[in-house]
């Protein structure tokens, strides 16, 4: 399984919500090719979460866990972007509203470090914000997955690694691959 790494305090704003999946498969659609940088075949794949709601970051780093996928979670965009620098992610799961720090930053931090992984956006119902965010990051030239909706399931999640070919075949305890 894999390893996950609280990094910073968080806070629980909407834990009680539904999830909603994305109104069309356009996640399976999804031609996202994972950057050799990002996944070593002698090392698990990382994964990076953005989120200021301590229970999404939990159950999305849970999720990855589950799927063989380290991981590690922030609640502002700095300290973030600045873990790049210590091992390179394959996706990155950004939280389009962030409350102390800007998803912006994210985005341009991202840029400055030429990052070739996969942004997957999560978003709360503030369409405007979202596209804004789209539009910056496709400017920026980042790979994006289909904004999924928060509150996020683990579900969503798995589709999301699944449509990117981040799942498959982990060595076994015994070194099998299984």
């Amino acid at each position: 399984m894999g390893k996950s790494l609280l990094v910073e305090e968080m806070s629980n704003n909407h834990a009680d919500q539904r999830a909603t999946l994305p109104s069309s498969n356009s996640l399976f659609d999804a031609s996202i090719e994972i950057s050799p940088r990002a996944h070593n075949s002698n090392e698990a794949a990382f994964a990076l979460v953005i989120d200021d709601e301590r229970s999404i970051s939990e159950l999305v780093a849970t999720t990855l866990g589950e799927l063989g996928i380290e991981s590690a979670t922030f609640s502002t965009a700095k300290p973030a972007v600045a873990s790049i620098d210590q091992r390179w992610p394959a996706i990155i799961f950004l939280d389009v509203a962030l409350e102390q720090s800007d998803a912006y930053d994210v985005i341009r931090g991202l840029s400055e470090k030429h990052y070739d992984g996969i942004v997957q956006l999560m978003s709360s119902g503030r369409p405007w914000l979202l596209e804004a965010l789209q539009r910056l990051a496709r400017r920026h030239n980042l790979r994006l997955c289909p904004p999924i909706q928060k509150p996020v399931q683990d579900d969503m999640i798995r589709a999301v690694i699944a449509s990117v070919g981040l799942t498959g075949p982990r060595p076994s305890p015994n070194g099998d691959i299984g």
